[in-house]
């Protein structure tokens, strides 16, 4: 299996920040809703070019590495965005039997 990264400095980060860091890094539309459920969509359709939902896109056999530097530093609920990474790999191992977003959690 092959991976792509993005590395995100969680340190004094809202969630806002995190959604726009996530926007930009991974080329999501103008139109991103700026909350959790479309950044479900957004993820969740990045095995799918047609969806227009990225410009980031990943195989059947690759997933996405996000580095969460400074994670326990965040200035928003993490549990939350623990949850969003949740639910989109549970819908994708239950329909490809491969986890798509993978957290690395740094100090």
């Amino acid at each position: 299996m092959k991976a792509k990264e993005i590395t995100i400095n969680f340190d004094n980060l809202n969630k806002e920040g995190l959604l726009k860091v996530l926007k930009e890094d991974l080329g999501f539309p103008d139109f991103f809703g700026m909350n959790w459920d479309a950044l479900i969509d957004c993820l969740s359709s990045m095995r799918q070019p047609e969806a227009g939902l990225s410009e980031v896109f990943l195989d059947d056999d690759e997933f996405l590495i996000i580095n969460c530097k400074n994670f326990l530093q965040a200035n928003f609920e993490t549990d939350v965005f623990l949850d969003v990474v949740q639910f989109i790999n549970e819908r994708e191992l239950s329909s490809c039997g491969n986890s798509q977003v993978l957290l690395n959690l740094i100090p």
